[in-house]
């Protein structure tokens, strides 16, 4: 097969392009992380979705130059793309879904969202080294993220007991979030230290309910915030919302206070 060129990459069956007559081969995969754990692992491998490209363009610093000089076509059941004789500099590869050299802003296909490398920009230098493999994990659903959090209204602003998250109200670890569908479990997350948490909804899950459980010690629920989820509310713990495939959904925010023994 020819070489993919700006002119020819959008044709089936063009090879990986030679960036240059010397240099190292640039490599990588671009997978379905089916688990969500922003790695390649077990038996994870291409997206099934055809169409997207790996574009090399030059960068400077963080920014990415355009056009991109080369755009590799990415295997649909494998996952593997190349670009053979990079030379050695500082560069930028890019997923996306079409082989426009004069397009760098990256983009993922409908219905999911970045796992590893999320911003779908991979900044690399090329020197005399071998390249390791550089990788964008992909997962079909949405992300929902926020944080659970001491509502007891610390600090100049900080209003007790009002379900929203002001003053200087800490957050709360080791709290475990679910999104449920009816009784059952389809993702959870558990909080980190400061409170925070983000976990993965698939997108074959239609309307659901993001329920905090109680934490240890009794602790109960004083309300929440629907963050970008456009919600509706269910009791001061739960948040019932349709998720959407390829969102991201965040500052979706639940207090807890303490139970009163009095």
């Amino acid at each position: 097969p020819t070489t993919c060129t700006a002119a020819n990459v959008p044709s089936a069956g063009c090879a990986a392009p030679v960036v240059s007559g010397v240099g190292l081969a640039v490599s990588g995969r671009v997978y379905l992380d089916a688990n969500g754990n922003n790695s390649l692992d077990g038996t994870e491998s291409g997206t099934g979705v055809s169409g997207l490209f790996v574009k090399l363009s030059p960068s400077s610093g963080t920014v990415c130059a355009g056009p991109a000089t080369h755009a590799a076509p990415v295997d649909a059941t494998t996952g593997a793309f190349s670009l053979a004789k990079v030379a050695q500099g500082n560069y930028c590869l890019i997923l996306d879904n079409n082989g426009t050299l004069s397009d760098i802003s990256p983009s993922v296909p409908p219905d999911h969202i970045g796992t590893e490398n999320t911003s779908g920009i991979v900044q690399i230098t090329v020197s005399t080294a071998p390249e390791p493999p550089h990788n964008f994990g992909l997962y079909n659903g949405s992300r929902l993220s926020g944080v659970v959090f001491l509502d007891n209204g610390a600090g100049p602003g900080g209003v007790a007991n009002n379900g929203a998250h002001d003053g200087v109200e800490t957050g709360m670890g080791s709290v475990r979030v679910e999104v449920r569908n009816g009784a059952a479990a389809v993702a959870s997350a558990t909080t980190a230290g400061n409170g925070s948490y983000s976990l993965l909804v698939p997108a074959s899950i239609g309307q659901q309910r993001a329920v905090t459980p109680l934490a240890s010690g009794g602790y109960l629920a004083t309300g929440r915030t629907a963050g970008s989820t456009g919600a509706s509310y269910s009791g001061p713990s739960v948040i019932n919302f349709t998720p959407v495939g390829g969102q991201a959904y965040t500052g979706v925010n639940i207090g807890l206070v303490a139970a009163n023994t009095l």
